[in-house]
């Protein structure tokens, strides 16, 4: 599975090459605490992170991110590739991709996850479901979010909810706030995993600030 999912991302970037009307561009970040999905992914420490994309009028789209860990091992490296279709029935934006997450400490080995991207709009609430495709110990999960975007005085404001099913169980939800500032994006993000919904544990707040601009290439 792992092969060929990677076959499938690379042989998308390799149409970069293709003149038709496709786009590059490129990414960079500097954050005080990667979060993702209601835990920290650098130990609550600053992370690094950047990536290229690669997309055309068709709606293919491929690319690769990645990000500093903070404490843990390696660095993390993500590949994917998907397509937007547009809008289906009440469903606008619907967007549909593979997503492969992996280890510089272990790269494309055992501890992959490989994942199905499924997201879509309907009136002002976005959604996106994420799928196990393959996961490291042979465990199997989901993970839904969802979230709206509204105007305050020029600072865009993203409250959303986050929950995981299967092996790895858990809600959390949080707002973020951003604003270009000096060409810059600045973003400020407060997330509240609940630890009681899985039965342990006690709620955990985290705080973090990041910086990103975004560059065509």
């Amino acid at each position: 599975m792992k092969k060929l999912v990677t076959s499938a991302v690379l042989a998308a970037a390799t149409m970069a090459s293709v003149p038709a009307m496709a786009e590059l561009s490129a990414n960079a970040a500097l954050t005080t605490n990667y979060m993702w999905r209601g835990a920290t992914q650098s130990t609550d420490d600053i992370a690094v992170q950047g990536g290229a994309d690669w997309a055309n009028e068709s709606g293919l789209y491929a690319g690769v991110w990645a990000s500093t860990l903070g404490d843990n091992p390696g660095n993390e490296v993500d590949l994917y590739v998907g397509k937007k279709l547009g809008a289906m029935g009440p469903i606008a934006d619907v967007d549909a991709g593979v997503i492969i997450l992996t280890n510089t400490d272990d790269l494309l080995g055992a501890g992959d996850a490989i994942e199905l991207k499924l997201a879509g709009s309907v009136a002002v609430v976005n959604a996106e479901l994420y799928v196990s495709l393959d996961a490291p110990a042979n465990t199997s999960y989901t993970y839904l979010t969802a979230n709206t975007e509204f105007d305050v005085s020029g600072i865009t404001v993203t409250p959303y909810l986050g929950t995981a099913g299967g092996d790895a169980s858990g809600t959390h939800f949080g707002v973020s706030a951003g604003k270009e500032i000096s060409g810059f994006d600045i973003s400020a993000l407060i997330d509240i995993a609940d630890k009681n919904s899985s039965g342990t544990g006690a709620d955990e707040t985290k705080v973090s600030i990041t910086a990103s601009k975004g560059f065509d290439l």
